[in-house]
């Protein structure tokens, strides 16, 4: 006599076509493949928006040191390095006093490519 729908006898115990621990083992072994996999797209996604955010960084260092860019898009350039605070030392050494140093500009933005180079060719 049964007591409950998820209650089994001995009889249908034995006559199931894979041990329960076996068909324990597959959930958990699934679950924990979905994890890693997720974990896996996290850190993937997450170096993808470094990468994209340190390209726009790039970008804005490009637009401030250009010589002939109109003076409001180096303002609202500069202005948007607020933004990017884990390259707080690198704009510290484009700015002194408010005032844009040129050659450090060019030597960053040099040292810039390197490392993207670098980056680049790590994949």
């Amino acid at each position: 006599m049964r007591k409950g729908i998820w209650v089994l006898t001995d009889a249908e115990l034995n006559s199931l076509p894979l041990p329960i621990a076996v068909l324990w083992a597959l959930l958990v072994a699934t679950v924990c493949v979905g994890a890693a996999t997720s974990i896996w797209y996290v850190r993937r996604l997450a170096r993808r928006n470094q990468d994209e955010r340190y390209r726009r960084f790039r970008a804005i260092l490009q637009q401030i040191a250009d010589p002939n860019g109109p003076v409001v898009a180096k303002v609202a350039a500069a202005h948007e390095l607020k933004q990017y605070k884990e390259y707080a030392d690198i704009v510290a050494h484009v700015f002194r006093n408010g005032e844009q140093v040129v050659d450090e500009v060019i030597t960053l933005q040099k040292r810039l490519s390197e490392k993207l180079d670098e980056v680049a060719n790590l994949r």
